[in-house]
């Protein structure tokens, strides 16, 4: 309710600020990465960008596309719509989970190859190798993320989603450091910090 263009703007202004605080969340890794890490490591790290980007993309579309059905539901005051719309977004983000984790972690090294990252250059490979191995044993945690930030967009809440995100970048800020530089880690602790950020 109200004038149109303050609604849409109010509900709009989160997301977009979510878009630019991701960008943020992937500039803060390359930093911290490129302080702590090998010159190698980080050609490795920043080499698997277009395929970690095609495989959590792909879930992130799916979540949106799930949350239009639910939106439509809440629209119409329809509540077992959206109970069964919720379910089945629950059992279809379970699916596409396991079955993106499985193809992406089977074709690892054919990706690798395809982008010209190859066992020759052993230091550069190994890092891109673990990075995207950890990204995609976590594409859950993601699709996990990205369904529920639907849910409370579908209910017209583009605020929490937002909030989440900040605390997420914090965090994953947060435990870069730690995995990085306390525990020397390597490429698979980046990996592992903006999973378990996600997650939590």
């Amino acid at each position: 309710s109200g004038t149109p263009w303050r609604v849409i703007m109010r509900y709009a202004a989160p997301i977009i600020i979510s878009y630019f605080l991701q960008q943020i969340y992937i500039l803060t890794d390359a930093v911290i990465c490129g302080q702590v890490l090998t010159a190698s490591e980080v050609a490795g790290v920043n080499d698997t960008f277009p395929l970690t980007f095609i495989f959590l993309q792909f879930a992130f579309g799916c979540t949106a596309g799930f949350s239009v059905i639910t939106a439509k539901c809440v629209g119409g005051r329809d509540i077992k719509g959206v109970r069964r719309s919720f379910i089945c977004q629950t059992y279809l983000s379970l699916a596409i989970s396991a079955f993106l984790t499985v193809v992406s972690v089977l074709m690892l090294p054919w990706l690798l190859g395809i982008i010209n990252v190859t066992p020759d250059n052993k230091e550069v490979y190994d890092a891109a190798y673990i990075y995207c191995l950890i990204i995609f044993i976590g594409i859950a945690a993601q699709m996990g993320y990205n369904f529920i930030c639907g849910v409370l967009r579908a209910y017209g809440d583009s605020v929490s989603p937002l909030v989440f995100l900040v605390i997420s970048t914090v965090l994953n800020v947060g435990l870069d450091i730690l995995f990085l530089t306390v525990f020397g880690m390597g490429p698979g602790g980046a990996a592992f910090a903006t999973v378990l950020a996600q997650f939590l």
